[in-house]
């Protein structure tokens, strides 16, 4: 009989297989953020985004570079500079914010029995529930936008 891990660093770490990571999170309330000023145009700094959230400054600026290199957010340099969204908060999908960060490929292998299960063995009894899941997850990350959280 395999032995199944039970270790609290692995269970913490399959339990992210439904919730995503850290970073992703630091994002999605900074873009929360900032899309209450997106009909202004008001520009927003890492460090009022930071105190707004009640999050580090050194975190959010580093998801904020990550969020703008991948087109979401611009970026803008200077006194009077900061950052803004690139499109309408009801046009940008939690989804698109959290694949930034993505998930590690054992997450997305996830089978509470340990490695050596799902996929290579008969599917663990908890299989297809896991899977309802993380359809009803990946659902939920595609219809909820931005535009849910500023209102």
């Amino acid at each position: 009989m395999q032995r199944i891990e039970n270790s609290p660093d692995s269970r913490q770490k399959h339990l992210t297989m439904i919730a995503y990571g850290k970073t992703a999170r630091c994002a999605l309330a900074a873009l929360c953020h900032l899309a209450q000023f997106y009909e202004s145009g008001t520009l927003r700094g890492s460090q009022k985004i930071s105190d707004a959230v009640n999050l580090p400054q050194t975190l959010v600026a580093k998801v904020l570079t990550s969020v703008s290199a991948a087109g979401i957010i611009e970026g803008m340099r200077g006194p009077n500079g900061g950052y803004k969204l690139t499109k309408a908060p009801s046009e940008i999908s939690v989804f698109q914010i959290v694949r930034i960060f993505g998930q590690d490929k054992e997450n997305d292998d996830f089978c509470p029995m340990g490695p050596g299960w799902c996929g290579v063995k008969d599917h663990c009894p908890l299989h297809d529930t896991i899977q309802k899941l993380r359809d009803t997850m990946d659902t939920a990350l595609h219809s909820t936008t931005l535009d849910d959280f500023a209102n």
